[in-house]
């Protein structure tokens, strides 16, 4: 056969493969679309705030071995008996502790917080109630059910064979407020001890956590949940930590992930008995006694700063527990217990810090003009927020009024009384000449300084005369409000 005969043979034959080639891969982007399109009902984002005591590692003294931790994991959203919960690996929100377990050291967590990101601007607290070593899960349950989640059926017997296209759903890399993701790999094989586990490859080390679907004849069926495995649970299991720490195939392992079936993971569930949980010690919400600034991306790009998601110290309450520490207006926190302080833009320190505890000490690493400093800060229990307090509306008026707190000093007149929040651009109130923020120190002569007495007041009279101060004013206003 000559070369153009040869070519005249070959060329039907590359051209059908070639329309077979496209024609999968336009199945393939076509049946990714419709898993993109549903994966923000099934995979969340869970926030989570604990503390985490070191034990048995070396150059940690016994007495300094207790750390805040706040991270985020990706979640898949279940059902069980009409509640809905989320499955997170287990290694997701112990971050490090597979480098603590490679070192001969155990790290014991103590939750504070849970929250679910449902990823349509709602947020839920949840709680773990079970936990699988085995398979390196935990199961949350969530405070209560949202119509924006969609769970998932993970009783399926589908597993897929060597070669199969497979694609993750999971969160981006900053895993808070990120978009979901579909990563393609295929499975490579599977091993047989302690269990069968199916590996995945190219590996996809983000995606612990993910939903996974066989991506077959342009269907898409689940198979399971891609988790990474604590070193209990590993197929390897060297003896000695020696060997943990410099066994290369043992570091491999750890950093993987595989493939955890949904029926061995449905029937873990059905049986999963809810623990009985442990609150925090105190359940009161502790405070640090600041304002600050997040500094973004962008912002520490202007600043011409090396990091983002610290904090900038605005304010410094007077006798706080940052007070009492040393923190100084203009401070740049960057650590929270030797961990990067990575604040959200829409976070506070107040919200940072609340359920570490009143009573708990942190150590924060701080950046002062050029020089880097440590401070130990005992955290206190938290004033009363003015969103938390005693408040009322009056309707006949027009406007809001509410106690004060500790954080209206320096904001309001120095007087006793309460603060005006809020006044109705239609109201009584408004032409009377009330302003937001104006302390009410007496309504028609009576002294009034807290909501539940002034409430009676206000409700028993058509019109009235309050005695006002504002910030700045040498003497009280007297303002007739009255009903037109």
């Amino acid at each position: 056969m000559n070369s153009q005969r040869l070519f005249s043979f070959l060329l039907p034959l590359c051209l059908g493969a070639l329309c077979l080639g496209q024609a999968h891969g336009e199945d393939l982007s076509a049946t990714l679309a419709k898993v993109h399109k549903d994966a923000s009902a099934h995979v969340v984002s869970v926030e989570f705030t604990a503390r985490i005591t070191l034990e048995g590692l070396p150059g940690i003294n016994a007495k300094d071995n207790e750390r805040s931790l706040r991270g985020a994991a990706c979640g898949v959203v279940i059902e069980k008996k009409g509640k809905q919960y989320v499955i997170v690996p287990s290694t997701a929100l112990t971050p490090g502790a597979r480098v603590f377990e490679i070192l001969g050291a155990t790290a014991r967590i103590r939750w504070v917080r849970f929250t679910v990101d449902t990823g349509g601007g709602l947020k839920l607290g949840a709680t773990v109630i079970n936990t699988n070593n085995d398979l390196g899960l935990c199961l949350l349950k969530l405070d209560k059910n949202s119509d924006v989640l969609k769970p998932v059926a993970l009783k399926t017997e589908a597993k897929g064979s060597l070669g199969d296209t497979v694609a993750l759903i999971h969160m981006g890399r900053r895993l808070i407020g990120s978009p979901r993701l579909v990563t393609v790999t295929r499975i490579a094989g599977t091993t047989t001890k302690p269990r069968e586990l199916t590996i995945l490859s190219p590996a996809v080390p983000r995606a612990n956590g993910a939903l996974t679907l066989l991506i077959k004849n342009g269907q898409a069926t689940v198979l399971g949940i891609h988790a990474a495995l604590p070193l209990s649970a590993l197929p390897s299991k060297p003896n000695s930590v020696g060997q943990r720490a410099f066994n290369a195939d043992e570091v491999e392992a750890a950093s993987r992930g595989y493939l955890i079936a949904g029926a061995e993971i449905a029937k873990w569930v059905k049986s999963a008995k809810e623990k009985k949980q442990t609150k925090p010690s105190s359940g009161v919400q502790s405070w640090l006694g600041v304002d600050a600034q997040v500094i973004t991306e962008e912002l520490a790009t202007a600043l011409g700063l090396d990091y983002d998601g610290i904090a900038k110290i605005k304010k410094v309450y007077e006798g706080s527990p940052a007070a009492k520490a040393g923190l100084k207006v203009e401070d740049l926190i960057l650590e929270l217990d030797d961990e990067p302080l990575e604040m959200a833009e829409n976070e506070s320190m107040r919200d940072f810090v609340r359920d570490l505890g009143a009573g708990t000490e942190v150590s924060l690493t701080v950046l002062r003009g050029e020089k880097q400093i440590k401070l130990k800060v005992k955290l206190e229990k938290s004033p009363p927020s003015p969103e938390s307090v005693d408040r009322f509306l009056c309707h006949a008026h027009g406007f809001v009024f509410r106690d004060m707190t500790f954080f209206d000093k320096g904001n309001v007149a120095d007087k006793a009384g309460l603060v005006v929040s809020k006044v109705s651009r239609k109201g009584n109130a408004l032409l009377a000449g009330l302003k937001v923020n104006d302390v009410i120190v007496e309504i028609n002569g009576q002294k009034v300084d807290k909501v539940e007495s002034a409430r009676t007041l206000v409700q028993a009279s058509q019109s009235m005369t309050v005695t006002v101060w504002r910030k700045g004013a040498d003497k009280a206003l007297t303002l007739r409000i009255q009903v037109n």
